[in-house]
């Protein structure tokens, strides 16, 4: 209901979780610290040492029955990194996209890099391996003065990211629709360029939620990730393919881009892809290739003409 108000508020809102984020964030790393000098000693959490958790020690996850590895773990974390294509996917509604999306996107990659590597070594180098496998809530456990407001945090930080989806993925839904692309999309469309799209928040709305009864997590991220994947990577390509043939049309202001940083970019998500998993690899890139194919028997009609005719 918050999303289907308009962006306005749920970018007001937001500010709001993100405070509370950062103070659960806070009192996780203030515990962390006082239970490593010994000033703290949160109940049913053991102390540890960084040696036991350097090396990998694999169990098998008594819900799923799934004995996990590196790949999946991969996979499992990956959707956390994914906010970075907000500001992109409502580069509509921005007042100036070419200043405000690379700066909010470097802003936000180097501060939650920085913060989940510090969390990872600080967890590792101070509690016991034996709480980090079977303490699902050890983050908040380990909090200090009260565990409280990190519960609340995460469940404001799982909220609130499912609120920037939730806004930005009917924008780019919309955006989509109204260039006529792809003709099946064309309800979710508006008439006016900031009108919001109600159709279109309502269907991934819809389309979310059915995926959530699942009831597990671990069972759709691995699927999640291959789209994700597959999405940055033929972002790359295009920008790739844009930028090699220097096309009129594609002009970023960003003063460090180079067509060679998107090539490696699309590459290392293809890599990734096969990595994770052979299967849902194939089967993603086999679903990009029939959306593109279905595209170029659109572009006929409308001559938009191809990037890739200068490669020949």
């Amino acid at each position: 209901s918050m999303v289907y108000i308009g962006m306005k508020f749920v970018s007001r809102i937001s500010l709001v979780f993100l405070l509370i984020v950062f103070l659960a964030v806070a009192m996780m790393v203030l515990g962390l610290l006082l239970m490593a000098g010994g000033m703290w000693n949160p109940e049913g959490v053991l102390p540890g040492s960084l040696e036991e958790n350097l090396k990998p020690s694999y169990e098998k996850d008594l819900d799923t029955g799934v004995t996990p590895d590196y790949a999946f773990l991969i996979a499992l974390f990956f959707p956390s990194t994914t906010g970075i294509m907000a500001g992109a996917n409502r580069s509509g509604i921005l007042k100036n996209p070419g200043r405000s999306i690379p700066k909010g996107t470097l802003g936000a990659i180097s501060m939650t890099t920085v913060i989940y590597m510090a969390t990872v070594w600080m967890f590792g180098a101070i509690v016991a391996n034996e709480s980090l496998k079977s303490n699902k809530l050890v983050a908040s456990s380990v909090a200090w003065p009260d565990s409280i407001p990190v519960g609340l945090g995460i469940i404001m930080s799982c909220v609130g990211a499912a609120l920037q989806s939730l806004a930005g993925a009917p924008q780019l839904l919309k955006s989509m629709a109204n260039d006529k692309h792809i003709g099946f999309l064309a309800p979710f469309g508006t008439k006016a360029r900031d009108d919001e799209p109600k159709r279109a928040i309502l269907f991934t709305t819809c389309l979310a939620s059915l995926f959530c009864l699942a009831g597990n997590v671990n069972y759709i991220t691995p699927i999640i990730t291959m789209f994700f994947l597959a999405m940055y990577g033929t972002i790359n390509l295009s920008c790739f393919i844009s930028g090699y043939l220097k096309s009129p049309g594609f002009r970023p202001k960003w003063k460090y881009f180079h067509w060679g940083a998107a090539l490696m970019g699309a590459l290392m998500c293809m890599i990734l892809m096969f990595v994770i998993s052979v299967l849902y690899a194939f089967i993603a890139v086999a679903l990009a290739c029939f959306i593109g194919i279905y595209i170029r028997s659109i572009r006929e009609k409308k001559e938009w003409g191809s990037a890739v005719v200068g490669f020949r």
